[in-house]
């Protein structure tokens, strides 16, 4: 091969690379976009398409514009469909998409980037929230289009942000979706912000009440203290673990949830609170804790009070904290219709809530010595906070359902 036509080659693919790169990348979809139906003289329409474009980046909005409101005109069709189904529609009209599904519907001017954050979200169901003024309204069922079909039709992405004509493998009519209000089943989802973190904090401090648990822990740092151990490590190390692992349990259940029905999860709140109502009344007037009992003898088998710490801890995760997990529960079914974006924002806080009464007994024990103080806390006591707590969550199961 001639000498020139080896050094031509590389010079060739410096100058067609960049270009196949932009050619390629400029038509990939990216992971999430906002597809505006709105009037390009509309001013709320025109302040959305400015509020999410600067938040977002341009290459993540697309905006349809339904003017004029002809059936020749594909934003406009479309937008009809969604009319028919009996859903009173206004504009902006924004379909918000992530991972190729539609994870809301969010109608009219709303600028807040908090709550468009908390949307950001792969929607694993055909029943698409629809919101207005941050609070949801209802669903729109997809589910004759299924999620690809949906977004395909409804909500295509065009990277300079101009919507052209409707594929013409689906027929546009309003009988591939349908609406529905939210009635009753919905009305624990219509809840804003500050609403919903109130009622985290308040479920979360039901839930830290856990009698076996902060007996466990308390016997287990009293027990190694009465022999002239250090608790500070092994009693970390048991936070650590019950931190960590009943985390993992609230994410578990949130992701199982995504494909649970709502009344299913409000059931389950029902039966998580009638469950320990019963237990605490099989134990009679005096409170005990069975398993604690079972238990007693674990400490003086086991030298290393980090081995202890370890198995105390994992079976407080495995055993106990999954039978008491009613207000985790009614709260993830709260938090999966209102704002399913911040579970993984949300749920760290509420586990670290629910730990509060196990760290104020680490600082009690662990790290004060007081023992006096946690002796003087009636089994009374104890029972009936966990009756009134389970009473408390079957009223929130039962207005779930």
């Amino acid at each position: 091969m001639p000498r020139r036509t080896i050094l031509f080659i590389p010079l060739l693919l410096l100058i067609l690379i960049p270009s196949i790169t932009l050619v390629f990348g400029a038509s990939r979809t990216p992971l999430y976009y906002f597809y505006i139906y709105g009037e390009n003289t509309c001013p709320h329409c025109i302040a959305m398409h400015e509020f999410l474009s600067k938040t977002y980046g341009e290459d993540h909005v697309v905006f349809c514009n339904i003017l004029p409101e002809t059936m020749d005109n594909p934003c406009f069709r479309k937008l009809e469909d969604f009319s028919n189904t009996g859903l009173v529609l206004g504009v902006p009209f924004i379909i918000v998409v992530y991972n190729d599904t539609a994870s809301a519907i969010v109608i009219g001017e709303y600028e807040n980037k908090t709550f468009f954050d908390s949307l950001l979200h792969t929607n694993p169901s055909d029943k698409i929230p629809v919101y207005t003024g941050g609070m949801i309204i209802g669903y729109i069922n997809a589910s004759r289009l299924g999620q690809h079909g949906f977004v395909s039709y409804y909500a295509p992405y065009h990277p300079l942000g101009a919507a052209t004509v409707c594929p013409a493998t689906i027929s546009s009519s309003n009988a591939s979706i349908e609406w529905s209000p939210a009635g009753a089943a919905g009305r624990a989802a219509t809840i804003g912000l500050p609403e919903l973190l109130g009622l985290m904090v308040f479920l979360a401090l039901l839930d830290s009440v856990n009698p076996c648990t902060l007996t466990i822990y308390g016997l287990f740092l009293l027990g190694e203290l009465s022999m002239k151990k250090r608790v500070v490590g092994p009693g970390l190390l048991f936070l650590a673990i019950v931190y960590s692992g009943y985390l993992v349990i609230g994410l578990g259940l949130f992701y199982l949830s995504m494909y649970i029905p709502q009344k299913i999860l409000g059931l389950l709140a029902i039966i998580l609170g009638a469950y320990n109502i019963l237990d605490v009344v099989r134990g009679g007037e005096e409170y005990k804790c069975r398993v604690c009992d079972k238990l007693s003898g674990l400490g003086k088998a086991m030298g290393n009070p980090y081995v202890m710490a370890l198995i105390l801890s994992l079976i407080s995760v495995s055993v106990l904290l999954p039978c008491t997990s009613g207000p985790l529960v009614a709260f993830i079914a709260v938090l999966k219709t209102n704002m399913p974006g911040l579970a993984y924002l949300l749920l760290p806080i509420y586990v670290a809530i629910f730990l509060l009464p196990l760290i104020i007994t680490y600082v009690v024990l662990g790290v004060l010595g007081r023992r006096g103080l946690m002796e003087k806390i009636p089994a009374r006591l104890l029972r009936s906070i966990q009756i009134i707590t389970s009473l408390i969550i079957i009223m929130i199961g039962a207005s779930i359902l």
